[in-house]
């Protein structure tokens, strides 16, 4: 064993990093669990969330680029309950922010997804706060 040893932090990854940045925006809220990602989007984001009926199951949300106006949009699978909604905008939402590009439904990069997966996660229900409830 070191002599004067201290207990080491884990690196905080990017997704983590960013999330916590998004969290911000929310100023005095911010220690408090994002229970509505689509209003987030729209008001910090200025982006639009269109729920679509008849998607298949395994498709959570798309997030694109309209090519006249430049919005972003994000259609989500209504037929999904609100907790999965809302997990799927904050992943999209981190797919946006982790800087993500050209990864549709038919280029899933699993690494990619983890990423995006890590920051909803994190973004919903930060870890600190998590712990400090338990």
């Amino acid at each position: 064993m070191r002599k004067n040893s201290a207990i080491v932090k884990p690196k905080r990854s990017r997704a983590t990093i960013q999330a916590s940045r998004e969290r911000r925006r929310l100023g005095p809220l911010s220690g408090s669990a994002i229970l509505d990602v689509a209003a987030f989007l729209n008001r910090y984001h200025k982006m639009r969330v269109l729920p679509k009926q008849g998607w298949d199951d395994d498709i959570s949300a798309v997030l694109f680029k309209l090519p006249r106006s430049g919005a972003i949009v994000v259609g989500i699978n209504a037929a999904h309950s609100p907790e999965r909604r809302n997990f799927s905008l904050a992943h999209e939402l981190g797919h946006l922010v982790l800087g993500h590009r050209g990864y549709g439904v038919q280029r899933r990069r699993p690494g990619v997804e983890r990423e995006a997966d890590r920051f909803a996660t994190e973004f919903l229900l930060p870890e600190r706060l998590l712990r400090a409830w338990c």
